[in-house]
């Protein structure tokens, strides 16, 4: 499991309980799935001048549970916001897809944000997505849309780009956190 998450600064509203919602699922998933290896690729965006990307790399929740928990704890949005709705969704996905899975379990990835790609990535993040799913039957990838004040100002637009994610991703889309909690269980446990 691998969660491509927004860190920017619009996030801050949901970032807080994001971070423990993906905790507790981790905390769930070692006890279901001791297997279970867990990744983040946290993104950000191109022009604050900050680092665009922070990745913890697929780490086992039964022998390195407080390394996974510690990252996700301090996770926190970027002090500098962007001069755009859009983000470097492209940067976390990449990173997330990069990951080197076991190529017999089931290998999904959760993509958390509250802005789409930027418009020359827009169509590039879907295909990749395509094609990470096409290249494993036993890989989706789902889109939780945070709907976020920014988020709002911005008419909910970036919500069809989350719901066109999931769809290409064979996964399932949210913009409420608790059924997406579920709906990760499901995809990492059920064959």
């Amino acid at each position: 499991l691998v969660f491509a998450i927004d860190t920017t600064a619009s996030m801050g509203p949901a970032i807080r309980e994001l971070a423990s919602s993906m905790a507790s699922i981790v905390r769930i998933l070692q006890r279901l799935v001791p297997s279970v290896r867990i990744g983040v690729a946290a993104y950000s965006d191109r022009d604050t001048g900050l680092p665009p990307l922070q990745v913890l790399p697929l780490t086992s929740a039964e022998r390195d549970l407080p390394r996974v928990l510690a990252f996700l704890e301090a996770l926190h949005e970027s002090p500098i916001g962007s001069q755009t709705i859009e983000e470097d969704v492209h940067l976390g996905l990449g990173a997330a897809m990069d990951m080197p899975f076991r190529a017999n379990a089931l290998q999904s990835i959760v993509l958390i944000g509250d802005a789409q790609a930027h418009p020359e990535y827009i169509e590039d993040t879907l295909q990749q997505t395509r094609a990470f799913v096409f290249a494993n039957e036993r890989r989706s990838v789902s889109a939780l849309f945070a709907t976020t004040p920014s988020a709002m100002r911005d008419g909910l637009r970036s919500r069809r780009y989350f719901a066109a994610v999931a769809e290409a991703g064979r996964g399932s889309f949210s913009d409420f956190a608790g059924s997406m909690i579920a709906a990760v269980l499901l995809s990492v446990i059920v064959d």
